[in-house]
């Protein structure tokens, strides 16, 4: 049986400070304020087609979902990054960042070896190329011959790509 830990700093190389505070206290809503901001702004002519139905959406964003589980049930920790868009940014606890292609790929292949994630939905938020996913992940992983889980909320903020659903901002606490 696992025990329930944290997930690990190690693979987040990146830490953003502004004078003595933190970004951190603004981490875990930076994807509201981001799609807040998006959802926010004057409006503009669409072309029906253009934005999905809610239920459509949601169908979509929940198939996302079910890749990333897939792969990391399959150890594909590689696979699991390459769901990320190249300019990803992951926020994780006490501050801790990885940005960028590289930084996400080594967040990831970091892990050891996958033996499962679910990811528990509590809301899908959206329209058009852009929505952001709320909700609770428990990922089971095994390092140094022990496996780890580690239960967590997530927000994710979903980027529409010629190649489907792309993780834009990832904040998990």
């Amino acid at each position: 049986m696992g025990t329930s830990i944290n997930l690990p700093q190690a693979p987040l190389r990146h830490k953003v400070r502004i004078g003595a505070v933190k970004i951190a206290a603004i981490l875990p809503v930076f994807p509201l304020l981001m799609f807040l901001a998006c959802a926010c702004a004057a409006p503009r002519t669409m072309a029906a087609e253009e934005a999905p139905e809610p239920s459509q959406l949601h169908a979509e964003i929940l198939a996302a979902t079910a890749d990333l589980m897939q792969r990391m049930g399959a150890n594909d920790l590689a696979g699991v990054a390459a769901l990320y868009a190249d300019d990803a940014v992951l926020f994780g606890p006490s501050g801790s960042t990885a940005a960028g292609r590289e930084a996400i790929d080594d967040y990831w292949l970091g892990f050891g070896s996958g033996v499962a994630w679910e990811l528990r939905t509590l809301s899908i938020e959206g329209r058009d190329r852009i929505a952001v996913q709320r909700g609770i992940s428990v990922l089971t992983y095994e390092r140094d011959g022990k496996e780890r889980t580690s239960t967590v909320d997530f927000w994710l903020t979903w980027r529409k790509s010629p190649d489907g659903w792309r993780v834009a901002v990832d904040a998990y606490w």
